[in-house]
């Protein structure tokens, strides 16, 4: 990301359709992985990246990543301005 990019915030989403995009998800290949050095710059590229491309994608977190799951969420969509 570079400093003329900037993240839109996106507004919560009810949960209703929380629910249905988990469904959808459920099926899906993880498309970000998540190592030993956690949510790096190269990382939130490719996330925003792989968002742009997809919309709705899978990010898996290695046993040697950091960051606790729901911590690692949280903050990967708060740096890419996606929803969780």
């Amino acid at each position: 990301m570079n400093d003329a990019e900037i993240v839109e915030e996106t507004a919560p989403l009810p949960s209703n359709h929380k629910k249905k995009l988990r469904s959808l998800g459920h099926h899906l290949e993880p498309l970000v992985y998540v190592g030993k050095e956690g949510l790096t710059l190269p990382l939130q590229q490719s996330v925003v990246a792989a968002l742009k491309a997809h919309e709705l994608i899978k990010v898996k977190l290695g046993q040697n990543c950091p960051l606790q799951r729901n911590d690692a969420g949280e903050q990967l969509a708060g740096l890419c301005g996606a929803s969780l």
